[in-house]
């Protein structure tokens, strides 16, 4: 918390800028207009000067702590301010995405939905890989235990080299290989 400075409070003259001088300025006029229509009198005047006094002092220090409480609360709101204008950023960030509606801008969410989709293009490359291999697998052992037996199923070399292709493109590889094992008829 800040300090209360005595400036603040009084400047220790009459004719003070601080809390306590102004509101005693005030006071004193009103005192004195009481003391001069005879409204307070002798001792009166002095239990009033008195107790006007204490309650003025009290009343500016009130003042200035209250307005030291008023500048730390705009302070803080001013920050939470900016604090929530961050998050607002954040959590869009987070969570939009692009017209189309199927690209996450980035962030967590984003990096979510990039790891679903990598999943989901994983499984469907598992799933060309192992039916490829289980048609190449077939056509091998259909091939030597006889030759002139017709594929099942209707699936000829054509068939399975192009199932093969369509695999070996999908996850990238040379199809070199692939076109050099199939048999002679």
């Amino acid at each position: 918390m800040a300090e209360i400075l005595i400036d603040e409070i009084t400047n220790g003259t009459l004719g003070g800028n601080g809390v306590f001088d102004v509101l005693m300025k005030s006071v004193t006029n009103h005192l004195e207009r009481e003391f001069k229509e005879n409204r307070i009198t002798g001792l009166e005047y002095s239990q009033v000067y008195l107790q006007v006094m204490q309650s003025t002092l009290q009343q500016s220090i009130t003042f200035i702590l209250s307005k030291q409480q008023a500048n730390i609360t705009a302070e803080k709101t001013k920050e939470e301010l900016t604090l929530l204008a961050q998050k607002v950023i954040t959590e869009k960030a987070q969570t939009e995405t692009l017209i189309d509606g199927t690209t996450a801008v980035g962030g967590v969410i984003g990096k979510q939905a990039g790891l679903y989709q990598a999943q989901t293009d994983g499984f469907k490359r598992d799933a060309e890989q192992k039916l490829a291999k289980i048609m190449t697998d077939s056509y091998h052992v259909r091939r030597t235990t006889n030759n002139n037996e017709p594929s099942p199923l209707g699936l000829q070399n054509t068939d399975i080299s192009k199932v093969v292709e369509k695999a070996a493109s999908e996850i990238g590889v040379a199809l070199d290989i692939v076109n050099e094992v199939e048999p002679t008829p």
